[in-house]
């Protein structure tokens, strides 16, 4: 149980690097670090690139576990929900209209997904 919660929390921050390189390479390296003038400025940055992953972690771990130890369509029924869950956290967290790194990151979730949990889903193993 412990190796599967670090695995997920890994996944999720796996994801979000791979996604902030996404936009940072959308956005021709014109990021602006260096308006961050006080402490405030730091912990509201670091609140605005951590919150997301975090509340993902709050509220999709139990759904994936759950999963994970269901068979069959029952798997695949709750791992539907819970990548639609993930895609409404987003899109309710952030502008409430659908972006294109919004389907990019439910693309790269569900192939890292597979990357991590190979072994859980029996993909690839027989």
């Amino acid at each position: 149980m412990k190796k599967i919660i670090l695995k997920f929390i890994a996944y999720i921050f796996s994801q979000y690097i791979i996604l902030f390189t996404y936009f940072f390479l959308i956005s021709d390296g014109n990021w602006h670090w260096g308006n961050l003038g006080n402490k405030q400025d730091i912990f509201f940055a670091i609140w605005m690139l951590f919150s997301l992953p975090v509340i993902e972690i709050i509220l999709l771990i139990v759904p994936t576990i759950i999963a994970l130890r269901k068979q069959g369509i029952k798997r695949l029924y709750i791992l539907f929900l819970a990548f639609v869950l993930e895609f409404f956290i987003c899109w309710f967290m952030t502008n409430q209209e659908i972006e294109t790194w919004m389907i990019v990151k439910s693309t790269l979730s569900v192939i890292l997904f597979i990357v991590f949990f190979r072994k859980q889903l029996h993909i690839f193993y027989h």
